[in-house]
């Protein structure tokens, strides 16, 4: 509690199974400068459910469930390069245009399912959707953390049991001692902005839906990095949605030259993985997470890539909090002449 800043203290039994202590005025924000890291892993709270198997068993009895949901996919072979990092290569020389992996709807966990279930429903009516959002994006972390909650009992468990458990390397949950490397950096702006959001909606569930606080801060940010890490942007039905896709949320990101390309067919009702150049047998596949600034993808998926990347800039006009990105390709005389202006009025 310590660590994140709660002081205060609260009533009820959810306060020794989260960890979190509430008053009327909420949880003591810290200033942006000095938030702690966590000095521990984030792992889910319930042990119980943490039992894991030899990763290849796993992931044959992974294959086997999506298979009998009417999944296809080509001989892929699931690597794990080293803790909790993983990739997909091939088994089989592979041609440009072929579809490696078909994954059906109905195994695909999006933001639209989550909605839909009862803490999913909770959530939205704490958090409404936006112009941007159709779904709030909380309702995912919802539905993730009952499921696993589950364990075996849960439809997705073959898919879950398999998601990382630990995110060492995600500058989001860095200690504070290691989180200094990044001073004076946007990225550590990013970030502080985003855990400062983080605890303050947890901070709002667990007074506004009841039960909630049996998942610890702990819990909700662990649920935060699976899906910021793992999810796929798709349209579908018309509707713009978040998705988690099994097996197909283990390839690794390469921009320039990717092996595959993704996308949600509603005629096939399926989300499906398509090569996109030849690729000889054992050679890794990787598909385009999007076009991130270096900033970005650092602190949303926690690296970067070699070469020459676009960065942000933070340019903030007055004294409110809200703030934009600019980014320096778009510096040229007519945005610097605005800026003169903005600044002279």
């Amino acid at each position: 509690r310590e660590a994140l800043g709660i002081q205060n203290e609260q009533n009820g039994s959810d306060k020794e199974k989260s960890g979190l202590s509430l008053g009327k005025a909420g949880a003591t924000v810290l200033d942006s400068n000095e938030i702690q890291g966590f000095e521990e892993s984030v792992v889910l709270h319930n042990q119980d459910h943490q039992d894991r198997e030899n990763l290849e068993q796993m992931i044959l009895e992974l294959k086997r469930w999506l298979k009998a949901g009417g999944a296809e996919f080509s001989d892929l072979d699931v690597k794990e390069y080293f803790e909790e990092v993983r990739g997909i290569e091939s088994t089989s020389k592979l041609s440009k245009g072929s579809e490696i992996i078909s994954i059906p709807l109905e195994y695909i966990i999006t933001d639209i399912l989550a909605a839909s279930s009862a803490i999913g429903s909770k959530i939205e009516a704490l958090f409404p959707p936006s112009e941007e959002r159709t779904h709030s994006y909380y309702a995912m972390h919802g539905y993730l953390l009952e499921e696993m909650e589950k364990g075996s009992e849960s439809f997705w468990w073959p898919y879950l049991r398999l998601l990382p458990r630990k995110f060492p390397g995600h500058p989001l949950i860095w200690e504070k001692k290691d989180k200094k490397l990044l001073s004076g950096t946007l990225s550590l702006k990013y970030l502080n902005r985003q855990l400062h959001q983080l605890r303050e909606d947890y901070n709002k569930m667990v007074v506004g839906i009841p039960g909630f606080g049996r998942f610890s801060f702990k819990d909700f940010v662990w649920a935060h990095l699976v899906i910021s890490t793992r999810c796929y942007s798709a349209e579908i039905k018309g509707v713009k949605a978040s998705a988690m896709v099994p097996l197909a949320d283990m390839f690794n990101h390469e921009l320039e030259n990717p092996g595959a390309t993704w996308g949600y067919q509603d005629d096939h009702h399926a989300f499906i993985v398509t090569m996109d150049k030849d690729m000889e047998r054992g050679a890794q596949i990787s598909v385009p997470y999007g076009g991130y600034s270096s900033s970005r993808l650092f602190t949303h998926y926690g690296f970067q890539v070699p070469g020459d990347r676009h960065y942000d800039a933070l340019v903030v006009v007055g004294f409110g909090e809200r703030a934009f990105e600019l980014m320096p390709k778009y510096l040229c005389a007519p945005t610097i002449r605005l800026f003169s202006y903005l600044r002279q009025e």
